[in-house]
């Protein structure tokens, strides 16, 4: 409605040049909790980075780092990340049946005595410690939704969508869903009376009726990734502009404005 309350981040141009990127962070520190982003209209395009995600960053990886909705460059399928330290591995302890999306896939790693690119070896992107071998560094733990329509312009399109997070390590997990354009019906309503004044009228948000994530980490006693790697956490809302993933990634992903744009000015 038009008393709804947004958290705005523009992508045009000031009078003064580029806009700078832009990040906000909480001042809640986060042991557990359910996470429910509703997003009406997300940035997207060449050059975007827009990220909703949580870190201690001071302490960083110690703590941990879970990425809920990050996209580069016009990308449209969402991922959910985990970066850690070490030992926090989710080989064989996450079920092919406790979600619909796979893990990310990881090729092209540079061969240790050559250096020459390996395309030969194809392996998941599993192990959540940020330094963890026969990945990219920092890659973590990536779950990749089995949906090529969950981020960017296809969830614009459609009038939005709603990212949640599940984090418990009372029961051993952290799960992650995408809805677009169909919210559960206890989802949605949980979302309409939130700020309800009468507490009695607002509805408990209910994991367990919407579905399969696509996203699920084991974490805790009996799994392959202690619990105490993810702590003392708060939120993070941020829109960069190229930066060192989006940046990397601008000349394949966006040739054309790659080569219309490689000039170097007063800005970089």
């Amino acid at each position: 409605g038009k008393d709804a309350k947004f958290v705005h981040m523009s992508s045009v141009g000031t009078q003064d040049g580029p806009r700078d990127s832009v990040r906000l962070e909480g001042k809640t520190r986060f042991n557990r909790g359910l996470f429910i982003l509703d997003v009406r209209h997300m940035p997207d395009g060449c050059g975007v980075w827009p990220a909703f995600w949580m870190t201690d960053e001071a302490v960083w990886p110690r703590n941990g780092e879970v990425d809920i909705l990050e996209g580069v460059n016009g990308q449209t399928v969402s991922k959910t990340a985990l970066h850690t330290s070490d030992h926090c591995d989710m080989y064989a302890h996450v079920p092919s049946y406790a979600k619909t999306g796979e893990w990310e896939r990881i090729t092209g790693i540079p061969d240790t005595f050559t250096g020459q690119p390996d395309f030969e070896t194809d392996t998941p992107a599993d192990n959540c410690w940020v330094m963890a071998p026969h990945q990219w560094a920092n890659e973590g733990c990536t779950a990749v939704h089995d949906k090529e329509d969950t981020l960017g312009a296809p969830v614009n399109e459609a009038g939005g969508g709603v990212y949640v997070l599940e984090w418990d390590p009372e029961n051993r997990y952290m799960k992650s869903w995408v809805f677009s354009p169909d919210i559960p019906q206890n989802l949605q309503d949980a979302i309409d009376t939130a700020s309800a004044d009468d507490e009695s009228q607002r509805v408990m948000p209910d994991p367990s009726s919407w579905g399969l994530p696509y996203a699920y980490f084991a974490i805790g006693e009996g799994t392959g990734c202690s619990a105490d790697h993810f702590k003392n956490m708060r939120i993070v809302f941020n829109l960069a502009f190229c930066g060192n993933v989006s940046g990397n990634r601008f000349s394949r992903e966006c040739p054309a404005l790659a080569k219309k744009f490689n000039v170097t000015n007063e800005w970089g």
